[in-house]
């Protein structure tokens, strides 16, 4: 419970930033640079280092691609759902909201703070990373960003832990992992004190208006990923750890990523901020406590 009280104080931190810096003291420019610092931070620096401990040293498993065609047949799945529910000037922006998680900022300390460690979390954050950037390229450009993929900076924790594994003795990788400890760690304290002050002052959308799309949305995350992750680790034959680190990742809401995604190809970038405010709220006061008082039974 103690852990959950301090994630719980840095969000609300969080959050009292923005009020302060942003409503009372009107330093927008201040906050929005002390934000790109922090979101900086956490890519490029604690997310590599994080993805590097991990798969140096677990390397690749045979569950990784289970879960790879998980995340794909879901990705297919909300892609199919959302032609048939949305029209289409909204069902882009729908899709990516629905499809993509919050499994940096958030999946990586809650599996933290539910299961001690990001043995699950590392893959689904490095998948979504990747195609939370591949995939609306391919939507709109109809073809690769070379220079999008090369930007995504935990990828090359990802790729640089894999080589340390396969090439390198677990002796020496081990070093590495003893200096580096404290970057995940810390990584989960700055990402919820970032996603605390992500949180808007404000909801200038009408819930009314998208209520159809929040609802969608809502069950995409909440209800259609972790049912489909449960049903893949059941007939894969997942551990219980796995199976359940790999159903909490799957039901985080949707990534605040997907409001940049939006901004950038000039989508319903409102509908999107909505969306993700909202259920975050929910995740954070609702979901997130059922399943504290659930696994740390």
């Amino acid at each position: 419970m103690i852990e959950l009280i301090v994630f719980t104080i840095l969000i609300l931190l969080g959050y009292l930033t923005r009020i302060i810096l942003v409503k009372y003291f009107s330093l927008s420019n201040f906050y929005e640079i002390l934000l790109r610092k922090l979101v900086f931070t956490i890519y490029n620096i604690l997310a590599p280092l994080s993805l590097f401990i991990v798969f140096s040293s677990r390397g690749l498993l045979r569950i990784d691609l289970i879960i790879l065609i998980n995340f794909l047949l879901f990705m297919f799945i909300t892609y199919y759902l959302t032609t048939l529910v949305c029209s289409n000037d909204i069902k882009n922006v729908v899709f990516i909201q629905s499809t993509f998680p919050n499994s940096v900022f958030l999946g990586f300390p809650i599996s933290l703070l539910l299961f001690g460690n990001i043995r699950i979390a590392a893959l689904i954050g490095a998948l979504t990373v990747a195609l939370n950037f591949i995939v609306p390229d391919l939507i709109v450009l109809k073809k690769l960003s070379t220079k999008s993929f090369l930007q995504l900076t935990p990828l090359y924790g990802f790729t640089t832990g894999l080589i340390f594994h396969y090439t390198l003795s677990n002796e020496i990788t081990s070093i590495f992992r003893t200096y580096l400890w404290w970057t995940t760690p810390l990584l989960s304290y700055i990402a919820v004190y970032t996603m605390g002050m992500r949180i808007p002052l404000r909801i200038e959308s009408s819930f009314i208006e998208y209520i159809r799309i929040i609802l969608f949305t809502g069950f995409a995350r909440y209800v259609l990923a972790p049912l489909l992750s449960f049903l893949t680790s059941l007939l894969a034959g997942f551990d219980s750890e796995d199976s359940l680190q790999l159903i909490v990742v799957s039901m985080m809401p949707p990534a605040v990523l997907n409001i940049v995604v939006a901004q950038k190809y000039n989508w319903d970038s409102q509908l999107v901020a909505l969306t993700v405010s909202l259920l975050t709220i929910i995740f954070l006061t609702i979901v997130l406590p059922i399943l504290y008082i659930i696994l740390k039974q």
